[in-house]
């Protein structure tokens, strides 16, 4: 590194931009950071400039609120509907006096053929994007900040076009109608799951794949290969280079072509960091080859890091920023150490003519997988923290699939290419051409498949603390340039490199895998209107208290499944339901089914309520079909309401409301169990009471809750107590406090999750009075419908000294219990 001065400033530089964002984006500092984004064109639009562009809303935006906007298109894209819930539609980046906007417009094929550059009137409804509220949620708003994009315009309706002179709008036009009709090709010639993967391929077109596909590339850690990567790139300049120069085309000429091609086709497709890092790169490369200079791969790859971070400061906290660099960072860095460890031969030396052309080429075969499997396990040892950070989880088989991948690459993109072009000309030929890539990428599909069957295929660990990935990189790195030290030709001999540092590595990777509990946690998560809490027990039990949210969609998927896989979370030994409300249930219900993300439930817990369904509308018996009123039959459900049995689905599906959990939960395999006051769960330093419902009572609605209280024993320290009561309201709480009584439960807690998001209806001053909590929890979505927390509770619980914390303003709120 001394040898490379230039290297070693601009990653100071890089690492001083990480900190500073890092900091600034935790504290709220960053208001706004202009930046060039991946979209690097602007667009020209030639014709009448007839459009009104007279703002009629100019006040600021508002999120929710209808905006109507004159601005320029920067892209147009197509994205088809992932389930028959949705619909197609188009979007639009948008240059306005707001900056760039992120427009949805309902599908519609003459949208497409509107032009980049051309001024376009909408009105929309305006959607802000989010922070992440919980761990290991999506940032929605550092992902559109970083590209440039103030917020999106949902349901937009287009009001009024620029009229259009010609055909021509300029150069970033004809490449988006290049894109449009290479789409159009691969639509024709290739089934509708590999079209999709194709266009992604070549095209950045990401809005065909199937959930399906990205979800199995993504668990077996190839989903590298579905965006325009600097892998891509490489292969696109790289090819082009070579083939010129080879039919005699001057270095220069050749290489001032293959950058033009390159950055047409970065500009073409506009992918995010790795692209214009890769463009970046083929530049300094070229450059290098024009003035007869040495190519350094790490100088290359730190400067374009640079440029990068002066675009977009905001590129370095981005995972495709941070995936990009630290491949090449294994590549240029671990994998010669690793080869180093490794008895090096001459290949020349080993291949003497007695040997026969089929040993020459099992030599040859045998040398590429073993430097394909040391690149791939060099890349995999270099970004091991961001995929742990990012994804929570690791495709512990990746080092040996993605060779096979990578080996296969070429054959796709080739075949990719040729039949794009042909398809052009003749949609046979272009079929023709493209069946080769159709059997790598149907390849791809069935090792995936055998691979994702394999045990721990992708393994989640969790995410690492800060100080794991700064022990993890210290130990990697300075085994790295040790080694490297060691091994140069004017220190051979004088340093000994003894074989036990191989180790290092793996005492890294030790480290960085490593999950200790120290103490028992409690975490409200944000599920908006809903409920979801997380027990982590100190000593390894995992329990879950409801699941569930009104105006989250997917929440479970979005914001339950990703913060256990932060979490490390594997298993969940016990689920409990309050009860049947779907903003308490259906994103457990979405864990349930996703049988892929690696959290696994063993026991479902409901209420009494859901073993009699006794409720004010008769609801049927969840294991007979008996009515709770006793009316109908038994077995067959039937009854003055008509309602259906649980097991068979006989009659409506609203007629037995844990109906869809306990179906779920039977399909996953879970145990069921149904509970009343006075069962008890003891898990390590977790004890657990149910307090209500008793058995002989009856209730209604919101009162059927299930209340559970916590107490917590950690060694050498009092019991800590919490109480949970779902949505019960104010009619049951001196039940509540009854059956605590009868059960020689105190009443005093610490903490208490407020009865039904804080509505006025729950939490009675008296109820407040007997439990004097310290702190209260609510769970509430922002600005909801509703109104809650309620002002009347708050005030209850200013009167008795309670501190109040919400999801709708902190965020996720965890409680550790510590002795």
């Amino acid at each position: 590194m001394i040898r490379r001065p230039l290297c070693v400033y601009c990653v100071a530089f890089s690492l001083v931009v990480f900190v500073v964002m890092q900091i600034l984006t935790e504290t709220g500092g960053i208001v706004h950071i202009p930046g060039v984004g991946p979209v690097l064109y602007e667009g020209c639009a030639t014709g009448k400039a007839d459009i009104d562009r007279t703002v009629l809303s100019p006040d600021e935006p508002q999120d929710k609120k209808e905006l109507e906007v004159v601005g320029k298109i920067a892209r147009i894209e197509e994205r088809k509907a992932k389930s028959e819930d949705e619909e197609d539609k188009v979007h639009f980046r948008l240059k306005t006096e707001y900056g760039m906007l992120l427009c949805y417009f309902p599908y519609d094929e003459s949208l497409l053929y509107l032009h980049i550059g051309q001024m376009i009137r909408v009105r929309g409804k305006v959607r802000f994007f989010d922070r992440a509220s919980n761990p290991g949620q999506f940032d929605s708003w550092m992902y559109y900040k970083t590209q440039g994009i103030e917020f999106a315009v949902s349901g937009c309706e287009l009001l009024q076009k620029e009229t259009v002179a010609g055909k021509y709008m300029g150069y970033t036009d004809v490449l988006y109608a290049i894109r449009r009709r290479c789409s159009h090709v691969l639509d024709s010639c290739l089934p509708a799951q590999e079209a999709g993967i194709m266009k992604a391929m070549l095209l950045g077109e990401r809005g065909s794949l199937s959930d399906e596909i990205k979800g199995l590339f993504q668990r077996n850690g190839i989903s590298h290969i579905l965006a325009i990567s600097g892998l891509h790139i490489s292969f696109f300049g790289m090819a082009l280079y070579s083939l010129l120069k080879r039919i005699g085309v001057k270095r220069i000429v050749a290489g001032a072509v293959a950058m033009f091609l390159v950055v047409s086709f970065g500009l073409m497709t506009v992918q995010g960091a790795s692209s214009i890092r890769s463009i970046l790169m083929f530049g300094m490369f070229l450059g290098a080859e024009f003035f007869l200079r040495v190519y350094d791969l790490q100088t290359s790859m730190a400067f374009s890091a640079v440029v990068l971070l002066c675009m977009q400061p905001l590129y370095v906290l981005q995972s495709s920023f941070q995936f990009s660099f630290g491949a090449i960072v294994g590549i240029s860095v671990i994998y010669p150490s690793l080869c180093a460890y490794l008895k090096k031969e001459n290949l020349s030396e080993r291949m003497i003519t007695d040997k026969s052309v089929k040993e020459k080429r099992v030599e040859k075969l045998r040398e590429y997988m073993k430097t394909s499997v040391l690149t791939s396990l060099s890349v995999t040892l270099a970004i091991l923290p961001v995929q742990l950070c990012g994804y929570a989880s690791v495709p512990l088989y990746s080092c040996f699939l993605n060779p096979l991948v990578i080996g296969l690459l070429t054959i796709v993109m080739s075949s990719g290419i040729i039949g794009v072009l042909l398809g052009c000309v003749w949609t046979v030929l272009g079929r023709i051409a493209l069946f080769p890539g159709f059997l790598v990428l149907k390849t791809y599909e069935v090792l995936c498949g055998l691979f994702d069957k394999l045990p721990m295929a992708n393994f989640c660990f969790g995410a690492p603390k800060p100080w794991q990935v700064i022990v993890y990189y210290l130990l990697l790195f300075g085994w790295a340039f040790y080694t490297q030290y060691a091994c140069s030709p004017e220190h051979k001999g004088r340093w000994n490199m003894p074989r036990h540092l191989c180790l290092v590595p793996a005492i890294a990777v030790f480290l960085l895998m490593l999950r200790l509990r120290f103490y028992t946690s409690c975490t409200m998560l944000d599920v908006g209107q809903g409920d979801g809490l997380v027990v982590k027990e100190r000593t390894g039990y995992n329990i879950m208290i409801d699941g569930g949210s009104t105006d989250v969609s997917n929440v479970g998927t979005y914001r339950l499944i990703p913060y256990l896989q932060h979490e490390g979370v594997r298993h969940v030994d016990y689920a409990f339901v309050s009860h049947a409300d779907s903003d308490h249930t259906n994103g457990l219900i979405e864990l349930l089914k996703d049988s892929d993300c690696g959290v696994k439930v063993e026991t479902v817990v409901l209420s009494k309520f859901a073993e009699t369904g006794a409720g004010s509308y008769g609801v049927s018996d969840a294991k007979t079909g008996a009515e709770s009123y006793g009316m109908g039959d038994a077995k067959t459900g039937a009854g003055s309401y008509g309602m259906g049995d649980a097991k068979t689905g006989a009659g409506s599906p609203e007629d037995n409301p844990y109906k869809d959990v306990i179906d779920a939960a039977t399909q996953a395999g879970c145990k069921i169990l149904y509970i009343r006051a006075g069962d008890t769960f003891h898990l390590g330093d977790v004890t657990l009471w149910c307090v209500y419902p008793g058995s002989g009572e009856t209730a209604e609605g919101n009162d059927q809750s299930e209340v559970l209280m916590m107490q917590v024993d950690p060694p050498f320290s009092k019991g800590y107590r919490m109480l949970f009561t779902g949505d019960l309201t104010s009619l049951k709480e001196a039940q509540v406090l009854q059956n605590m009584s009868a059960l020689n439960i105190s009443s005093d807690i610490d903490i208490l999750k407020c009865g039904h998001h804080g509505s006025q209806y729950s939490s009675e001053a008296a109820f407040l009075e007997a439990l004097s909590p310290e702190l209260t929890l609510i769970s509430a979505g922002r600005d909801n419908s509703y109104g809650h927390p309620h002002a009347e509770v708050l005030e209850r619980m200013e009167a008795v000294g309670c501190n109040v914390c919400r999801t709708d303003r902190d965020g996720a709120l965890t409680i550790l219990v510590k002795d």
